[in-house]
This record gives C-alpha cells, sequence and structure tokens, in this order.
C-alpha cells in the first residue's frame, strides 16, 4: 500500500514511519502544487511516499503489538518543533521554507544513494 504524506508534519511522519512500520521510498517536490490549506502555511507541497509492506517482519510486529523488528536507520532528518510556528507567522515564515528547502535537498541526496 501506498500512499503520501507531508515530511513537515512531524505526528503525522511519526506516525507513519514508527507506528505504522512504513517506510518512505521517494520524495516527491511540490507534489499537490498550490494550496490554501492552513497546514501548508503557503509552502511548497513537497510530499514523502510511504510504503506500507504488510508482509514484512517489520509490519507483523508493529501489528502484534511488539517494536518494529529488523530495521536499521539509514539517515535522520531533523525538523524542528517550531516548524508549526514559522508555518504560520509572516515574520518567520522565511525560516520555515528554508527548512523546506534544506530538508528537500537532503532527502534528494539521501534517496539518489539508494
Amino acid at each position: 500500500m501506498e500512499w503520501t504524506f507531508d515530511p513537515l508534519q512531524i505526528k503525522n511522519a511519526h506516525l507513519n514511519i514508527h507506528r505504522l512500520g512504513a517506510i518512505a521510498c521517494r520524495y516527491l517536490v511540490d507534489f499537490y502544487g498550490v494550496s490554501s490549506s492552513r497546514l501548508q502555511g503557503g509552502l511548497p507541497t513537497d510530499r514523502l511516499v510511504a510504503e506500507w509492506r504488510l508482509d514484512s517482519p517489520r509490519v507483523q510486529a508493529i501489528l502484534e503489538g511488539g517494536p518494529a523488528s529488523n530495521y536499521v536507520i539509514e539517515e535522520q532528518i531533523l525538523v524542528p518543533a517550531s516548524i508549526y510556528q514559522w508555518k504560520a507567522s509572516e515574520a518567520d515564515w522565511d525560516r520555515a521554507l528554508d527548512v523546506q528547502i534544506e530538508n528537500r535537498r537532503k532527502f534528494q541526496q539521501a534517496f539518489s544513494r539508494v
């Protein structure tokens, strides 16, 4: 199963990767184009593609109530918790955009090595 999610939405990313056991497999730049969503805060609609491999040991372990098994963190790309306030503030919006652009670069570099 596949779906997309905003890599700047920390809680949603946590749910998708840690709680459901999905893996991020691709980065899509401005996937939905211009959005009037308050959550998007006027930023480009970059998205990660999540794959939920239902038959994988990782997902099976999570579905059975245990910890995710057998996965290695290849790379960590951080999102500051302040991103929500920055996206909502005219004064700090550029900071949010800078984080998105920097993280876009990091994701693209990481996926290019796969």
